[in-house]
């Protein structure tokens, strides 16, 4: 509610995902689409019964159709289609053909016939088989890129309610998930993809892993959220230009902009560093591809100074030392730094130890704030990362030092070892969740691990912003309460920190780390 009411944005996330694959359809893939519909028009006009559909209906059903394709691509070949591929197929074609402009729409079903072979290409009068593997083969070739341009390079900067979720692989209008369902995802990869990678950062990833966990946090805050909104909104009204008779940058802009800024958001600059300009040219250069992808005021390929100008000012007054921006946000910016921290630790346990393939990034040893390339194709420094590696302070002591990023690199450690000694647990262990009990029972993930005798035992925390009292890790005992987890009998050990766990309470479990990975087995 409080984006559409800041932004007046229209539209429901579908419908605005379909006006955009259409939108791109039409205008960066012209030629593509002209192919296509010059293919489907040689196979209709082979047959008499077909030859009657005209360039202009089989332009708009191919464009309706590849709008409503909710996924990348279908795998149909020369073998028979397969019963995912045919329900695949035939949804998009009903959706279309269910608000379709066109008044006969047997061209969308024409078009479907083509794509899951059931065309007659036998005999006289009929189109040849060739004609109908060339149009299959380049519709296939065709959603795919449509796909990634509008919605990852387009609707991921249009529509920005909350943009930890606007990642590649992920869905804008997907909210997360259940711990049930969050579980039940996990029995069934254990079960049917044991060996499937696990990534939480690319070179083509719109945001940094712990970027994403800080805005992740806004969604457990949302009166917090509100205020920091509004609060935005007065300090960059008296730097708005007029561009068009219109406020420039635009009100879902700076939406857009207040997320990045909190999500990249430097640590030196949790305290009062001195990083301000640094983190201005990042994020000037960020914005500027930000409005150019949306494709809104200005692009690549037609682009529109003044707007850009209004943006790029409004950005650097509010990072300029007269502002009170930096001032005013630090305490939300330390909040997320801190919930973000809990966050990313519970990711990288999970991603370690999940069944899957763990896969890190150049660079995400320590914490990840990059923004979009090129932002996180910056060199890495490998002789600091080769420092703390070798360093043996305590996991509790790094915590402290939790800006430092070496404990998310002592946990990553740690538990990459643990996987090289105990690799049959890790590949092919089973997956079991696991039950919390008490006040905070919702707030933390639990599963075990079994293989040939070995045990894991997982547990982290998760909507942990309202238990933090204080600006400090880890959140003590007394924020857990009563709750605990029943640990299965056995000489449970911690493998991050090497301590024995004997009782499942979780302030204990938490006490010296807000993760907890034990095991225990031969």
């Amino acid at each position: 509610r409080l984006y559409r009411r800041t932004t007046d944005l229209a539209g429901a996330y579908p419908t605005l995902l379909r006006q955009t694959k259409a939108e791109i359809l039409e205008l960066s893939f012209a030629s593509e689409l002209e192919v296509l519909v010059s293919d489907l028009k040689r196979i209709a006009d082979a047959d008499r019964r077909t030859r009657d559909y005209t360039v202009f209906a089989m332009r708009r059903a191919i464009v309706e159709i590849v709008a409503r394709f909710p996924v990348y691509r279908s795998y149909v070949t020369d073998e028979p289609v397969s019963a995912e591929d045919h329900s695949l197929i035939e949804g998009a074609v009903e959706a279309a053909k269910r608000r379709s402009a066109l008044p006969d729409r047997t061209v969308h079903d024409f078009a479907a016939a083509a794509l899951l072979g059931e065309i007659e290409t036998e005999g006289p009068g009929r189109p040849s088989g060739e004609d109908v593997r060339r149009f299959r083969r380049r519709f296939q070739q065709l959603t795919g890129p449509v796909m990634a341009k509008s919605l990852e390079d387009t609707l991921f900067y249009r529509y920005v309610r909350l943009v930890s979720l606007n990642e590649v692989g992920g869905d804008p209008g997907h909210f997360g998930l259940s711990l049930s369902d969050f579980h039940a995802a996990n029995t069934e990869r254990a079960r049917d993809w044991p060996y499937a990678m696990i990534a939480t950062a690319t070179h083509d990833t719109k945001r940094g892993e712990d970027a994403r966990a800080r805005l992740a946090a806004l969604s457990e805050m949302p009166d917090r959220w509100r205020e920091a909104v509004h609060r935005f909104e007065a300090l960059c009204r008296p730097h708005l230009a007029t561009v068009a008779h219109r406020p420039a940058p635009d009100a879902n802009d700076r939406y857009l902009l207040l997320q990045a800024l909190l999500g990249a958001w430097p640590l030196d600059l949790l305290d009062g560093g001195n990083e301000a300009e640094a983190f201005r040219e990042r994020m000037e250069g960020y914005l500027l591809k930000a409005l150019r992808e949306a494709k809104r005021h200005t692009s690549w390929v037609h682009g529109n100074e003044r707007y850009e100008a209004a943006a790029t000012g409004l950005l650097a007054a509010l990072l300029g030392p007269e502002s009170g921006f930096l001032d005013a946000f630090r305490p939300l910016a330390r909040t997320l730094a801190l919930v973000g921290t809990v966050n990313g630790l519970s990711r990288t346990v999970l991603k370690l130890t999940l069944p899957g393939i763990p896969d890190i990034y150049q660079g995400t040893e320590f914490w990840d704030l990059a923004l979009v390339d090129p932002d996180n194709r910056r060199p890495v420094d490998y002789e600091a990362r080769a420092r703390a590696l070798a360093d043996e302070t305590p996991a509790e002591a790094l915590l402290a030092a939790w800006p430092d990023g070496r404990i998310k690199q002592r946990v990553t450690t740690r538990l990459l070892k643990d996987r090289a000694a105990h690799p049959a647990l890790y590949a092919d262990g089973d997956y079991r969740p696991l039950a919390a009990r008490g006040e905070h029972a919702r707030r933390v993930a639990a599963f075990t691990r079994e293989h040939g005798g070995e045990r894991l035992l997982v547990a982290v925390p998760r909507l942990v912003s309202p238990l933090m009292r204080d600006d400090r890790l880890p959140l003590g005992p007394e924020a857990w309460g009563d709750t605990g987890l029943p640990l299965p009998p056995g000489d449970w050990r911690d493998a991050i920190t090497g301590a024995p766990a004997s009782e499942g309470s979780l302030g204990e479990l938490f006490r010296a780390l807000p993760i907890a990975v034990l095991r225990t087995g031969t």
